[in-house]
């Protein structure tokens, strides 16, 4: 009984058979199964690697975006400056150039004034030297007059003193 247990018996071969049968399309589904698991954990690896990948690439440019953005806030901030730093020059330079305009126009106003006060000041010396000239040339001409008429009046004198007295120089002489 023994030796004959279980190979006998068709029944029991025939569940052997189906059990294994069984286990065999079991085991092709948890194989296939098992595959399926594998090709979708290797689709999420994928998938997952993609989605690192996106989110890395993602990252990378919202990180040069990030130092694009800080990097143009830098340069604003600097121009900013720099405008305000050039308004501040242009202020001076204005204001440098309206204190200069207003010497200048002083200058010119005091140079005028005195170029007015030599001419005048010409005009008068040149009135002044005519009229001296005229003085003297009128003193002179007095003068000659006068001369002339004291020249005249000795010549007068000396005649009337011939006159008076020709028999005294004829005297003194004779006697001798």
């Amino acid at each position: 009984m023994s030796v004959t247990h279980g190979v006998d018996e068709p029944h029991t071969l025939l569940d052997s058979n189906i059990k294994q049968d069984s286990r065999k399309e079991e085991n092709d589904k948890a194989d296939s199964n098992s595959e399926i698991e594998t090709e979708a954990e290797d689709k999420l690896t994928e998938n997952s690697e993609t989605n690192l990948e996106a989110e890395s690439e993602v990252s990378f440019h919202i990180n040069c975006a990030t130092q694009i953005d800080s990097v143009e806030n830098a340069i604003l901030k600097e121009m900013k400056m720099m405008n305000e730093v050039l308004l501040a020059t242009q202020f001076q330079l204005n204001n440098f150039q309206q204190e200069t305009s207003l010497q200048l126009s002083q200058l010119r106003d005091e140079i005028a004034s005195v170029k007015n006060t030599i001419s005048l000041a010409n005009q008068q010396s040149t009135d002044k030297v005519q009229t001296v000239s005229q003085s003297t040339y009128k003193l002179s001409k007095d003068m000659k007059q006068a001369n002339d008429e004291l020249h005249r009046k000795l010549q007068s004198v000396h005649d009337n003193i011939k006159k008076m007295i020709p028999s005294t120089a004829n005297m003194a002489v004779g006697t001798n």
